[in-house]
């Protein structure tokens, strides 16, 4: 079996866990002050690690914070059941809209948001579901 665990390297961990928390839902299973962990019902993690956390892991390299309004390169694409109610989450969380739910080739329906760090959040429901 494999697991995946996604880790973000984070200005405020706090803030970053309660925002997916709320967003995605999932229970958090480690509570330490520079990283935090959150497990889906699906096998996958959500890790949230501060940066100088993360730097003591990767040879003291720190990872660069995003400038206020910059967007980072990762998206974070998660599957939901019921896209109306996830984005509901979303904007209830804080989550910045950059692009309301749209049809992709792929099949998916499709909400961009923007976490409070400038990660990419897509929140997508398949046509088929």
């Amino acid at each position: 079996m494999v697991r995946a665990i996604v880790i973000l390297a984070c200005n405020d961990v706090e803030a970053m866990c309660a925002f997916y928390r709320r967003v995605l839902g999932w229970r958090q299973v480690v509570d330490e002050e520079v990283f935090k962990q959150l497990r889906s019902d699906f096998g996958m993690d959500l890790g949230l690690y501060s940066r100088a956390g993360y730097a003591s892991n990767i040879g003291g390299r720190t990872p660069q914070a995003l400038a206020a309004s910059a967007l980072s390169s990762t998206e974070l694409y998660f599957i939901v059941e019921d896209l109306t109610a996830a984005c509901a989450l979303a904007n209830q969380a804080g989550a910045e809209l950059l692009a309301e739910a749209t049809a992709k080739p792929w099949g998916d329906s499709v909400t961009y948001y923007r976490d409070p760090e400038g990660n990419v959040l897509a929140l997508a429901q398949n046509s088929e579901d």
